[in-house]
């Protein structure tokens, strides 16, 4: 009876994956939690990094077969490689054992830093920090150059600083529908706040000196539009309208 309960104790936690954690007895490897492996009778960790390890820019922490292994713990609901950055710190966790972590200098050289401006740490994850923001290449290419505490924000400033107000005449900002971009709003949202078309910016922008599309339809958020009446580029229109300074923007 004993060795027939010890057989459905194996096979029940060989299919459920095992969650015996770092130190916890064990007779295979599937007894034990995420990348653990079992080595005389315990639950331990393969190639166990090291804190110089976790802090070297490229690191790539694999398991026992060579695999890269994937972070325990749920981050943007989707899981991610161990590697450097952002996990460049290093940890003893009860759980897992030794283990490289998120830390703030990891998130720093991130790719999230660079694209989102999320540079800072919060203790948990990765989180934008002022100075990221306005480096970040959301905050060049679309406006998004504004501290928030879960991510960067539009401000007028970074609207009209950016590649959108340059080439498509993007200048302003207001609020326009959105379709679930987290970086606009939360999918039940129907409106949020963007950078919007303004008469100026469609003047101004390469989009009017390349191609004439160079008016502006007055609408909720504005369009540019061709119009030989309102081109300020004599090489793309026929008849050249006031100067640009006589269409204020609304």
């Amino acid at each position: 009876m004993y060795f027939l309960l010890l057989f459905c104790t194996w096979v029940c936690s060989a299919i459920a994956g095992g969650d015996q954690i770092y130190g916890e007895l064990c007779s295979i490897d599937e007894h034990c939690i995420n990348h653990l492996i079992c080595e005389k009778g315990r639950c331990t960790t393969p190639y166990p990094p090291r804190a110089r390890n976790c802090a070297t820019v490229g690191f790539v922490y694999k398991d026992k077969n060579g695999q890269q292994v994937q972070s325990p713990w749920d981050l943007d609901k989707e899981k991610r490689m161990i590697q450097c950055p952002p996990f460049c710190g290093h940890q003893n966790s009860l759980i897992y054992g030794p283990i490289c972590v998120l830390n703030k200098r990891g998130c720093a050289r991130s790719q999230e830093c660079e694209r989102y401006g999320k540079c800072d740490f919060n203790g948990n994850e990765c989180s934008p920090s002022v100075e990221g923001c306005a480096a970040s290449e959301v905050c060049k290419e679309e406006g998004w150059c504004q501290y928030g505490k879960y991510y960067c924000q539009l401000n007028e400033t970074g609207c009209a600083s950016s590649a959108r107000c340059k080439e498509l005449g993007y200048c302003g900002l207001g609020e326009d529908l959105v379709s679930g971009n987290p970086l606009l709003g939360n999918e039940q949202d129907e409106y949020a706040t963007r950078c919007i078309t303004t008469p100026k910016g469609c003047a101004f922008s390469q989009r009017c000196l390349q191609k004439g599309i160079c008016g502006f339809q007055a609408s909720r958020v504005g369009k540019c539009l061709g119009s030989d009446l309102k081109c300020f580029y004599p090489a793309t229109c026929v008849a050249g309208p006031p100067s640009p300074e006589s269409y204020k923007d609304e």
